[in-house]
């Protein structure tokens, strides 16, 4: 656990560890970049979805990729999103709020 937000984590280096890791852990909320190397993070997000279609996933990106952002939260595969750069304890702690009290 890190002390420092209160929750446990785990960080992929690929959207497609990203989905293993959602599948082995099934975390409470996943904070996903649209742009990742391998699995891109809609494809990820698609993947998670298929295997459990109450996952709560953040995605965030920066403004160039807004329309794709609104679109994913759109097709029901993210529940909320973060522009870059943020602030993690500013940004995330309203979207898990959020998020987690539905």
């Amino acid at each position: 656990m890190d002390g420092n937000i209160g929750y446990f984590f785990y960080e992929a280096k690929d959207g497609e560890e990203g989905v293993a890791m959602f599948k082995a852990h099934k975390l409470h909320v996943v904070i996903m970049d649209i742009m990742m190397p391998n699995v891109d993070g809609i494809d990820a997000i698609k993947e998670i979805m298929k295997f459990d279609p109450d996952a709560k996933i953040i995605v965030t990106s920066t403004k160039g990729n807004k329309e794709i952002i609104d679109a994913v939260v759109k097709s029901g595969g993210a529940k909320d999103y973060i522009i870059k750069p943020f602030s993690l304890r500013g940004s995330c702690n309203g979207s898990f709020k959020t998020i987690t009290c539905e």
